[in-house]
């Protein structure tokens, strides 16, 4: 089956999709379908749809939409020996979606999960799996406000991702934006922010990523790490600081809740990429907490330059 859907101008003033029923699982958690949800569930995976959705928004800040905001799924079967803590996401065989554009406008999303809930996340912006994008595109902020919320989350197949405004997180746990899929270009021009305990800026946990860009990026909650990463990845440059100002604390990672503390800069095994290159500061504001934390070696980035000082096996080589 193929179907051609065009989506353009939607705005949902009002929304609540935390009861719905059918939750893609994968990574440890269920994820909790949005407000506008565009989800191919087909089981036959000759079943392909293609889509442009343009200017599609949702929520105010008095308002948020409960749930996710933006919600585009397929592959909804999910095999009888599927592993949901390991990745990539179940999502074979099923039906796929050919997404050639996604613009968003201003959305504000709360997902309702009460705390200490470790295997439920909403999402502002949620590409999933059995998704294969050519461009999304934020054109104006995304903020979630809830426990577990993830502010744009990727668990697709995305060419370009580009975020012309700010994305923050109030919530307990929540990301600004967090990759599970394969991510060729990432691009945030706005301001990324998070609030809560354990709401990290940028974790690259699973996938591929070959180039993503910020502007700058702070995190205010305990165990709120700037920036982690633990694939590998091509070139990340920030131009400008990435600055944690908690200390230790709780923050939920793969359907877990574990003790993080809020470095700036965190590279984990498994993690391996060509650079990293902040323009700015790269900083932990409290004393207790190193600002970098190079569980994997720092060789294992070939150019590592913070400030305009290059860094070799964790120090600086000035």
């Amino acid at each position: 089956m193929i179907a051609d859907l065009v989506l353009t101008d939607v705005q949902v003033y009002d929304g609540d999709s935390t009861s719905a029923l059918h939750r893609p699982v994968g990574y440890g958690v269920e994820v909790v379908p949005g407000s506008l949800t565009i989800y191919n569930r087909c089981t036959d995976p000759q079943s392909r749809w293609t889509l442009r959705a343009e200017n599609l928004s949702g929520g105010t800040r008095d308002v948020p939409l409960r749930g996710s905001g933006i919600f585009i799924f397929g592959g909804m079967t999910v095999p009888a020996n599927a592993d949901p803590q390991g990745g990539p996401a179940p999502s074979s065989p099923g039906g796929m979606i050919d997404l050639k554009l996604l613009t968003t406008g201003e959305i504000h999303t709360n997902g309702n999960i009460p705390a200490g809930i470790g295997n439920l996340i909403s999402g502002g912006v949620f590409v999933g799996s059995g998704v294969k994008a050519q461009q999304v595109i934020n054109n104006s902020p995304v903020t979630t406000y809830g426990t577990n919320d993830m502010v744009l989350d990727n668990w697709g197949n995305v060419r370009l991702w580009l975020a012309r405004q700010s994305i923050i997180s109030h919530g307990t746990s929540g990301i600004g934006f967090v990759n599970f899929g394969d991510l060729q270009t990432l691009i945030v021009q706005g301001d990324l922010a998070t609030y809560g305990e354990g709401a990290r800026g940028f974790n690259l946990y699973d996938g591929t990523l070959a180039y993503a860009e910020f502007k700058s990026i702070t995190t205010h909650g305990n165990g709120s790490i700037g920036i982690q990463t633990s694939k590998p990845f091509g070139n990340i440059l920030v131009l400008g600081d990435v600055i944690t100002k908690g200390g230790r604390g709780n923050s939920l990672v793969r359907g877990v809740v574990v003790q993080l503390d809020a470095h700036a800069l965190s590279l984990k095994p498994g993690t391996s990429g060509k650079q990293i290159i902040v323009l700015g500061r790269v900083e932990a504001q409290r004393e207790e907490i190193t600002s970098l934390d190079f569980a994997a070696p720092a060789s294992t980035v070939e150019f590592i330059m913070i400030g305009g000082q290059q860094y070799v096996d964790g120090s600086s080589t000035e």
